[in-house]
């Protein structure tokens, strides 16, 4: 009896190691296939069970795709993620429902389960692996396009441009782009409305999106927060994935860092890989830094669990009226994640202001 249970079990694990191995070379061929269609590089990262990337130029924007590990709403998966880099900062905001723009972010966020917008790049996920190249090559068109109008906000050109590629070979390893920037990254001037009613910002929870903004760029460097300057050399120093690993290893894990910035989400989770046992409540909080040497502003998101108070577990009905307004937290590094650009802190301290402190730090 013992030898049939053995070899069943051998079976039942050689079964499995040969559909993952099938999996990852599917992957692999949807991926270096929608390369070849799309005039992009092609490589993979990481050793065992290593992932491919690929990349390259359209319309003067830089496309980044590839798979990354994702822990929204449950258990670890693996996504598909799309970045579009901007190859300077642009103006988000929109005028009205029948501004392209908008309508290009209404169709992005009914074709992907995640969307966000900064004024240095566009970040897409699918909430899946791809199960064709066309998948992966309509999926670049769509942000690609969306983003272009964005880039070129005020230009007469056809808002719909073909795909072209306007940039020479890059090495085999992908590194982030140290893009060019003004001196002073400050949001471009938006288009004229035709009326000064017509101007409105993106939809957010709170009308308070000012503050992301209050820091100011000039400042040198050893005036920041260990956030910001954390924030800076992971992502704007121009490293590598694995590279900015390395950094966060040596440098961050086991710290603790000291920040704020604007809170935007607030949910519940109950068993994360990163973050442990609940039930708790885990608070996403944007973060704005810049590059030391050009003064280009980039965006990062710091995810924190909401700490007890007197012992009474956190309420998402006390923290949701706090969403938009700006919060200050204090953690130890657990993880970062260059191309979704998420910095990961243990449970510390997480104390929102009121509204009249945040018109203070604003002004």
């Amino acid at each position: 009896m013992f030898p049939f249970f053995f070899i069943l079990f051998a079976a039942i694990i050689v079964g499995a190691v040969a559909h993952v191995r099938r999996t990852r070379s599917q992957l692999r061929e949807y991926f270096a296939e929608a390369a070849r269609d799309l005039g992009f590089s092609y490589t993979e990262e990481g050793a065992m069970g290593s992932r491919p990337w690929i990349y390259g130029f359209k319309n003067g924007l830089r496309i980044d795709v590839r798979p990354f590990a994702s822990r929204l709403g449950g258990p670890k998966r693996l996504w598909t993620g799309f970045r579009v880099t901007f190859a300077e900062p642009v103006a988000i905001l929109t005028q009205g429902p029948n501004d392209i723009r908008q309508r290009g972010l209404l169709r992005l966020n009914r074709a992907f389960r995640e969307c966000e917008i900064d004024q240095e790049s566009l970040f897409c996920a699918l909430a899946r692996l791809p199960d064709s190249p066309t998948m992966i090559v309509d999926a670049v068109g769509l942000v690609t396009n969306v983003a272009w109008t964005f880039a070129n906000a005020g230009d007469d050109r056809d808002a719909s441009p073909g795909m072209t590629n306007e940039a020479p070979d890059e090495p085999a390893t992908p590194p982030p782009l140290p893009l060019p920037a003004p001196a002073v990254a400050a949001e471009p001037t938006p288009p004229t409305a035709p009326a000064p009613n017509a101007v409105a910002e993106p939809e957010v929870p709170e009308p308070a999106a000012a503050p992301v903004v209050a820091i100011d760029p000039p400042r040198r460097p050893a005036e920041w927060s260990p956030l910001e300057k954390a924030g800076a050399d992971l992502f704007a120093s121009g490293r590598n994935h694995f590279d900015t690993a390395r950094q966060f290893d040596q440098t961050y894990a086991g710290h603790v860092l000291t920040g704020s910035g604007i809170l935007r989400k607030v949910g519940r989770y109950s068993n994360d890989r990163i973050h442990g046992r609940g039930p708790g409540l885990l608070a996403e909080i944007e973060a704005t830094t810049y590059d030391a040497d050009t003064g280009r502003a980039v965006t990062f998101h710091i995810l924190i669990p909401i700490p007890e108070t007197d012992g009474q577990p956190p309420s998402l009905a006390d923290w949701r009226p706090a969403i938009g307004r700006i919060a200050r937290v204090s953690g130890s590094p657990l993880r970062c994640d260059s191309f979704t650009r998420r910095l990961h802190l243990a449970a510390g301290s997480v104390t929102s202001t009121e509204p009249e402190a945040d018109a203070e730090a604003a002004a």
